[in-house]
């Protein structure tokens, strides 16, 4: 077991987090007085029903039940390939630790409509992050996608419009990241910070425009300043670049489709 001589936690750097090291894996956790690290240790003796949601070259995906809850307890086994993200990694912290401090300090301000989670374990190779082990809250609900999308429009604006002020950010925002819940609230998953909020932010703003026709009325709070505008007109014009040359990446050299070959 990857915890088996887990040490009592060395320090809490940020507040409400408690940080440990054992047999070559850094851990951190929420401290609500659940033991996650005894969690994970459980699961992965098999002691606790799970059910795989799925399963790839590089990601496992499993709900358990534990705890009288649930919680969806994921696992990465693969190294960042892109050299520009190890690279912002190292600088500003490894993906999903950081994704989860974030979380955690937007929680303290308040935020009800973001997956929460509460536990991230990383193995290293040198400065970077090989594999993670992570322990999330479970939503109840279905993806907004499999609903019509026009009508809830106004409360995604505001689902957004609560995140950002609480400090944070989606940067992979599309309908089936959006959990509709039985009590019609919606709730953000799978959050996605590769790069400084801000900038995650205004991609956001960029994913409400393509997916929902129309950009959020608190567009205007966001970008109250000349710097911020400009870096919005840069995302945009990035985004619009990006989808272009993948449209065109999908015609043969010809012109034509691939599938008229």
């Amino acid at each position: 077991m990857y915890f088996s001589s887990l040490n009592e936690p060395e320090n809490t750097s940020t507040s409400g987090i408690l940080e440990s090291t054992s047999n070559g894996w850094r851990t951190m956790w929420k401290d609500d007085g659940t033991d996650y690290p005894a969690l994970l240790n459980d699961f992965l003796a098999g002691k606790l029903d799970s059910e795989e949601f799925k399963s790839d070259y590089s990601t496992s995906v499993h709900q358990v039940n534990a705890l009288g809850r649930r919680f969806i307890f994921k696992h990465y086994y693969k190294l960042e390939p892109r050299r520009e993200k190890r690279l912002w990694h190292r600088m500003a912290g490894t993906f999903y630790s950081r994704i989860f401090k974030i979380t955690q300090k937007a929680v303290q301000r308040g935020c009800t409509n973001a997956q929460e989670i509460f536990l991230v374990t990383e193995q290293f190779q040198g400065p970077y992050s090989k594999e993670v082990w992570l322990i999330a809250e479970y939503i109840e609900g279905s993806p907004l996608g499999g609903h019509p999308l026009e009508l809830w429009r106004e409360k995604v604006f505001r689902t957004i419009a609560h995140i950002h002020q609480c400090g944070m950010a989606s940067n992979d925002l599309h309908p089936h990241n959006m959990i509709l819940t039985p009590d019609n609230e919606i709730k953000l998953i799978d959050v996605s910070i590769n790069s400084p909020v801000i900038i995650c932010q205004m991609k956001d703003l960029v994913r409400l425009r393509r997916h929902f026709g129309d950009e959020p009325p608190f567009k205007e709070i966001l970008l109250s300043t000349p710097g911020r505008r400009f870096l919005y007109s840069m995302v945009r014009t990035r985004d619009w670049f990006r989808r272009t040359v993948r449209r065109l990446q999908g015609k043969r050299k010809d012109g034509r489709k691939k599938s008229q070959a």
